[in-house]
C-alpha cells in the first residue's frame, strides 16, 4: 500500500486547489485535501495541503 505524498506548499486559494486536484485526478491519482492547524491554539487558522497517491 502506498502512502499519500504531500505537496509541501500550502495552497490558499480554493480555485487553485480545485485545478490542481482535477489535474492529478485526470492523471489517475487518488487526491485528498488535508487541513493542518498552524499553531497550538484552537482558534489558529488552518493551512490546506493537497496530497495524492497512485
Amino acid at each position: 500500500m502506498t502512502d499519500y505524498i504531500r505537496i509541501p506548499v500550502p495552497i490558499d486559494r480554493e480555485e487553485d486547489r480545485r485545478s490542481l486536484c482535477a489535474i492529478l485526478a485526470a492523471a489517475g491519482l487518488e487526491v485528498r485535501i488535508v487541513r493542518v492547524r498552524s499553531g497550538k491554539s484552537t482558534s489558529s487558522p488552518h493551512k490546506k495541503y493537497v496530497e495524492y497517491k497512485a
